[in-house]
């Protein structure tokens, strides 16, 4: 299309009009009209209709890209917003979506051009405060940062906004771009909903769950084709303990055509297998988690391997899930993911390969099928790749490195077999193992626990294995106090020696510590999903020590309730007294 002469402004007219019927843009701002529009050029006639050129040229490039982007072409998207932002550097709207562009690509440079979008939002919103396209898309912006206490705050501004009688006045406060008066008020209120969940998961009970359910549930009701706002109720549904309709929204949200995000899909299955370990819900209590969660794997493993090996932790995540499947009785999609996972990682040559290899071996090593675990453990410990970044330790919550993990699981499965094939050898290979593991990581706790645990195992009749069982115990302790664990393993050796007064000090070293881990919400529910309770009760029935009794009263008064009552299901021939507290329980 030829440009006009700008001195003309029939033909300037003309050539707009064509360009607005046809919806056609130029490719770039040529530096001729550039010029014109530069207040020291002196040729101002039609300045106000090459203005217009100039913001309909950059839409145009904008539409074009907004086109692409949703057919999933996302780097060509880009190359259309950035050819916007050629003609108009600072436009907010080609920088903020290029961010989300470079998001489903999984690149680097979204965080460059999110800082550069919310700093030109910010600057509109000086302008104008009530800017509700502004702080609409900030909101945005937050909420791919994980600021989910900015999300609530611009989304309350928002509302407030939307229902004054000022802005019904106002036309001016009315500029939302592709949405009614309406349809902004829902995306307020789903994201309102959506910030209110994610920072209850966060941090543990800041804000309310229930105002959260009250805005996902309205707007679902206006929009009730976002698989978001199913996505978001299901978890605050998981939240309020409310499992049966958390299912129902997340068959809702998998029943959606538009539902296409493996990352939302591994965040799902997270949140539903931290609410059953937390509840001690299992296959059999609750047979319709076998169900939701063979709809999420099939979802997960129908993506591509590069959708998971790309995305930051998706690897991590989805191998800590497989353990936890098997630990609430869902063994075949622990095996099914577990496999799919060790195949991706291999093919891709993944970074994360040996900590999905380790994950896998605790799956096999709880499953009784040893020699498979051992196979993967002997391929972590003859590589030196990847084998010294921290993993979380599964008895102490201390991070601690993922060789060390892997020679101290390869110790225990050494003991297993002894015990199952009455081999000394592989015993004295188990502590040769776990000692050596000890030399090149000493400040491990989990290896000193564990040196103890083979000594005292390996023959409990000489008291020199159960002193030097102690003495690792106590280190163990000394390397971490919170080690609850460790401390019951101690108190048990001191009784088997019948050193009572060693015991005893013990036992109130244990109930201080046990004190400080209770009122750390997060360490006390970790505490309590493990086998602490339930040792500390077989430990008090053989001892009838009241200070351990006082100690299960107290996991009763701090800790989670599905736990203690779990572990007493688990224990016969109780005592009176726990019998009292197993029916005031039920």
């Amino acid at each position: 299309m030829i440009i006009p002469d700008p001195s003309e402004e029939g033909q300037v007219r003309i050539f707009l009009n064509k360009l607005a019927e046809e919806d056609l843009y130029m490719p770039l701002w040529t530096r001729e009209l550039f010029l014109l529009m530069d207040k020291d050029s002196g040729k101002h006639k039609n300045k106000h209709l090459l203005g217009y050129f100039f913001h309909h040229n950059v839409q145009a490039h904008i539409t074009k890209a907004n086109a692409l982007f949703e057919k999933g072409q996302f780097e060509e998207a880009i190359d259309f917003y950035k050819a916007a932002l050629k003609t108009y550097p600072q436009n907010p709207e080609a920088r903020y979506n290029i961010s989300v562009c470079w998001s489903r690509i999984g690149n680097h440079e979204i965080k460059n051009n999110c800082m550069a979008a919310e700093a030109a939002f910010t600057m509109a919103l000086e302008y104008n405060p009530k800017n509700i396209d502004a702080l609409n898309r900030l909101s945005m912006i937050y909420a791919v940062n994980d600021d989910f206490k900015s999300v609530e705050k611009i989304s309350r501004r928002l509302l407030e906004l939307l229902d004054t009688e000022d802005f019904n006045r106002d036309s001016s406060l009315r500029l939302i771009k592709n949405a009614s008066i309406d349809e902004m008020r829902t995306i307020s209120q789903g994201n309102l909903g959506m910030a209110l969940v994610y920072q209850y998961s966060s941090q543990k009970g800041i804000g309310s769950l229930e105002e959260a359910i009250g805005h996902l549930e309205s707007a679902k009701k206006a929009q009730s084709d976002s698989p978001n706002h199913d996505l978001n109720l299901s978890l605050a549904y998981l939240g309020v303990e409310n499992l049966e309709n958390a299912i129902e929204c997340t068959n809702s949200y998998f029943d959606n055509p538009k539902t296409a995000n493996s990352v939302l899909a591994i965040r799902l299955i997270n949140d539903y297998l931290h609410y059953a370990i937390n509840n001690h819900l299992t296959a059999e209590k609750k047979p319709e988690l076998g169900s939701v969660f063979s709809r999420m794997i099939e979802v997960i493993t129908g993506f591509s391997d590069d959708t998971i090996a790309n995305k930051d932790g998706a690897v991590v995540d989805l191998t800590t899930a497989t353990i936890y499947l098997a630990r609430i009785g869902i063994k075949n999609l622990a095996d099914q993911l577990g496999e799919h996972l060790l195949e991706i990682c291999r093919s891709k040559q993944h970074q994360d390969l040996y900590f999905a290899c380790y994950e896998r071996a605790i799956v096999l090593y709880d499953s009784k099928r040893h020699e498979e675990a051992l196979i993967l453990l002997e391929e972590i410990l003859s590589n030196d790749k990847n084998t010294n970044y921290n993993i979380y330790s599964e008895f102490t919550g201390d991070s601690s490195p993922l060789k060390a993990n892997a020679m101290n699981l390869m110790s225990q499965i050494r003991k297993k077999i002894a015990e199952r094939d009455k081999d000394e050898t592989q015993m004295e290979q188990a502590i040769e193992l776990v000692e050596q593991a000890i030399e090149e990581y000493p400040e491990t706790a989990i290896l000193h626990y564990s040196r103890g645990n083979l000594l005292e195992t390996r023959n409990k009749t000489e008291s020199s294995d159960l002193t030097r069982a102690a003495n690792s115990y106590k280190i163990a302790i000394e390397k971490c106090p919170e080690f609850m664990i460790a401390h019951l393993a101690l108190i048990d050796a001191y009784r088997q020696l019948n050193k009572q007064g060693k015991m005893q000090k013990a036992i109130e070293r244990a109930k201080a510590e046990l004190t400080i881990v209770l009122d750390e919400p997060d360490q006390a529910e970790y505490l309590i999903a493990t086998d602490f309770i339930e040792e500390l009760i077989k430990l008090y029935i053989k001892s009838k020590d009241m200070t351990l009794y006082k100690m299960i009263q107290l996991c009763r008064k701090k800790g989670p309730q599905d736990g203690l009552r779990s572990a007493l299901d688990n224990i016969p021939d109780l005592p009176i007294e726990l019998l009292n507290i197993q029916a005031d329980l039920n």
